[in-house]
């Protein structure tokens, strides 16, 4: 069983780093309950924890039902966050009767069909 930090900013992944821990989920805005952090602080983290990291995509507060432009805006955040060193992506899409959104976890995986995807607890 893995077990992974969930770090909300550079001195977690830095503690993660001594502590020898053998995976991160990276985040912004912890009492959001997580955010999609960002890129810098990607880079940051990739400087100071050598294991894999996943960074959370979420891009506001509240529920993991998304609208057009926010599923667009979680595109191109992945693209940044993989530029900058994440190994891979933790992200929830439901449907607005709290199902899992297959159309749009088949439309994530098709546009990074060999990153490592986390399905995030919607």
């Amino acid at each position: 069983m893995l077990i992974e930090l969930c770090a909300g900013g550079i001195d977690d992944c830095c503690l993660a780093e001594s502590r020898q821990l053998r995976r991160i989920e990276l985040n912004s805005g912890m009492p959001c309950d997580g955010l999609t952090p960002s890129a810098g602080l990607m880079r940051e983290a990739r400087a100071c924890f050598g294991g894999p990291i996943i960074c959370m995509l979420r891009p506001r507060e509240g529920g993991f039902c998304y609208t057009h432009g926010e599923f667009r805006v979680m595109l191109r955040d992945a693209e940044h966050l993989l530029s900058a060193g994440a190994d891979g992506l933790a992200c929830g899409f439901l449907t607005p009767t709290h199902s899992v959104d297959h159309k749009r976890c088949q439309e994530f995986r098709r546009q990074f069909p060999t990153q490592e995807l986390v399905f995030h607890r919607a």
